[in-house]
Order: C-alpha cells, then sequence, then structure tokens
C-alpha cells in the first residue's frame, strides 16, 4: 500500500510538472493540481518520517499536503515573492525527490511499518505515549494548582512563595 501511495505521487507530481512546463491548460491540469496540493508533498513527509502514519497514511499526507503548501505560499506571499508557478515548479522536484528516496529507504531494509520505524529509530519523537492516553487519565505534568498548594500558597491569594537564599 506505501509503494502505491507513494508511486501515486511521484506520478502527480511528474505528471502536473510535465503539464505545466509544457504550457497546458485544461480539465487534466486542473485534476493534477487538485491531487498535487492535497496528496503529493504530505505524502513525501510522511514516507520519510513514518511517525505519521501511526494515525493515517492517507490522512496525514492530505492534512500535511495542505499545511505545507499553505505555509510555504503565505510566507512567499508575505516576503514579497509570490509567483505560484514559479513556487510550484520548486515544490514539485522536491516532492518527487524526497518520495523516491522514501521508498528506496524502505527497501533498502529500514522499518516497513510505523511501529518499527518507531520501535528502531530514536530520532523521530516518540508520540504513542500521547496519543493512545486514555481520555480520562491525567497527563504527566503536574497540576498548577497543586504545585501552589505544595509550595504553601493558599488558592486564590496573591501572596508569593517565600525563596529561600535571597535574604526574605
Amino acid at each position: 500500500m506505501r509503494d502505491l501511495l507513494d508511486a501515486a505521487g511521484v506520478a502527480v507530481s511528474v505528471g502536473l510538472l510535465g503539464l505545466v512546463l509544457e504550457g497546458a491548460t485544461g480539465p487534466a491540469r486542473i485534476l493534477l493540481v487538485l491531487a498535487f496540493a492535497f496528496f503529493a508533498p504530505g505524502r513525501a513527509i510522511v514516507t520519510n518520517w513514518p511517525r505519521f502514519a501511526y494515525w493515517s497514511e492517507f490522512g496525514m499526507s492530505v492534512v500535511l499536503s495542505l499545511a505545507v503548501l499553505t505555509l510555504l505560499a503565505t510566507v512567499t506571499l508575505w516576503a514579497g515573492y509570490w509567483h505560484p508557478v514559479a513556487l510550484f515548479k520548486i515544490e514539485a522536484p522536491l516532492t518527487t525527490v524526497a518520495l523516491v528516496a522514501g521508498m528506496i529507504r524502505r527497501h533498502r531494509g529500514g522499518a516497513d511499518t510505523a511501529s518499527e520505524a518507531v520501535a528502531g529509530n530514536p530520532a523521530i519523537p516518540d508520540l504513542e505515549p500521547w496519543i493512545s492516553r486514555p481520555q480520562d487519565q491525567p497527563d504527566s505534568q503536574p497540576n498548577p494548582l497543586q504545585l501552589l498548594l505544595d509550595l504553601g500558597v493558599p488558592p486564590g491569594s496573591t501572596k508569593t512563595p517565600p525563596q529561600e537564599g535571597l535574604g526574605t
């Protein structure tokens, strides 16, 4: 399934880049633009960071694609360099290279599943405890109110806790 999704991302990127360079217009270009914007860059991220696949191979590709392309478009517009076709001519080859690199790494003996990638790659942050935590289980972070009570400050008080070593 992963190879099929990666191959689809490469096909969309290369096909649309060909149509753009050729100057073609029409329904094929519109459909490929939509497929690229909603899928290809995000798929390149998911294939290289398999931890994102923990949620959904396809769903995370869509979310990340829209987020990354929106961020890039916003930054170029804000910087005064807005040129969508030129931006696409950079995004498409980068997406294609990232997808091919991810496929090569996966077939060279890298992790084939998201769970194997998580266990085998400490460079990827471990999100599983946060994701799989039941909703009624408290966070591991301390409660601010409990911290104040532990310091001897009654709730609602404006009194600050005594500082040790500061002569108070």
